[in-house]
């Protein structure tokens, strides 16, 4: 037998993209880390990524892996957290 089949298919295909997946891209491009700008309003404001003391002062630059970070500045008895996923160069302000 000989002969030809013609179909016609529809089809959806719906990807998930998260962090994981933008952490293995970018570890793969070879961006694997990124500068962090943390700017507050006071100047004795200590500053913390991933649980590691990095600086005190209004404005503390860092470098940080491509990735989910935790970052925490605390200043007069206050404080403020955030997680972000970190994929390009970053400014975080913390203002008490």
């Amino acid at each position: 037998m000989n002969g030809n089949a013609d179909f016609a298919v529809n089809v959806r295909y719906t990807g998930t993209f998260s962090a994981d997946i933008n952490e293995s891209i970018t570890r793969t491009l070879g961006i694997n880390a990124f500068e962090v700008v943390i700017v507050s309003n006071r100047d004795d404001a200590e500053h913390f990524v991933n649980g590691d003391y990095i600086g005190k002062g209004k404005r503390v630059t860092t470098t940080v892996n491509a990735g989910q970070n935790a970052f925490y500045s605390l200043a007069a008895n206050k404080k403020e957290s955030v997680v972000e996923v970190i994929n390009d160069n970053r400014r975080l302000t913390f203002n008490f």
